[in-house]
């Protein structure tokens, strides 16, 4: 794990002290679903720097959100998900399997929701000669 004088997280480091830190100078104009995003991923980046307290309390916060507000403007709610599962788990918090159990099941509806509405439109327009000029 790189230590605290490595560059990239110095970086980051600071990054997070003005998202999150010193007042939060950005959190104002954050919308619910990007600012759990950024928070997620300082969720981790806590985590794996081992600032536990620091890394959970982000995901307190996007907790929150995820209880009272639809993640619609998320980037990427599915790895949001995963960045709070990894913390939850991490400190033995049993919020993890929920997660974990509520994650998968999008997932599920949503391979289901492709392969009802993508595949039949695909097939359909796939040609039906084959290599060899058979019909």
């Amino acid at each position: 794990m790189p230590g605290a004088g490595d560059g990239v997280v110095g970086e980051i480091g600071d990054g997070a002290t003005i998202w999150g830190g010193g007042g939060g100078y950005l959190r104002p104009f954050a919308v619910p679903g990007r600012l759990a995003d950024v928070q997620s991923m300082l969720a981790y980046i806590y985590w794996q720097q081992g600032a536990a307290e620091r890394a959970l309390a982000q995901v307190e916060e996007i907790l929150a959100y995820r209880a009272g507000v639809a993640l619609l403007k998320s980037d990427d709610p599915v790895y949001l998900e995963w960045c709070c599962y990894q913390v939850l788990q991490g400190v033995g918090d049993a919020r993890a399997a929920v997660i974990w159990a509520e994650t998968h099941q999008k997932l599920l509806q949503q391979m289901a929701q492709l392969e009802s509405n993508f595949l039949p439109q695909r097939m359909a327009q796939v040609p039906t000669t084959n290599l060899f000029g058979h019909g």
